[in-house]
């Protein structure tokens, strides 16, 4: 509980939520691949608010990572978006193209 509590993103000295990759040594958020830097990552901060939140009898300084990770997802909603799924045409490969022709 330490390391979750230690490895909560503070931005500009106010808890948010958590990244993705941490530095072993130092705990910092730290990137993955070349493609994917340092963030707050709002589903790995989803799950692990969630498993908090089923903690009986939570330490105080769970209640409150827990109630500044809300916060952060409240003053970082997006509204006004929609999310539209679009079916892609069907992709052949090269061994799926040389199965259709036998």
């Amino acid at each position: 509980m330490d390391c979750i509590i230690k490895t909560q993103i503070n931005d500009a000295g106010k808890p948010t939520a958590w990244c993705q990759q941490y530095d072993e040594v130092t705990l910092q958020p730290a990137w993955a691949r070349k493609f994917e830097p340092p963030s707050i990552c709002n589903q790995e901060s989803a799950n692990l608010v969630t498993y908090l939140m089923s903690i009986e009898n939570p330490r105080k300084d769970l209640v409150k990572a827990i109630e500044n990770a809300v916060v952060w997802f409240q003053e970082s909603e997006i509204k006004g978006i929609r999310v539209k799924v679009i079916q892609a045409p069907r992709l052949v490969t090269l061994s799926g193209f040389q199965q259709l022709i036998g």
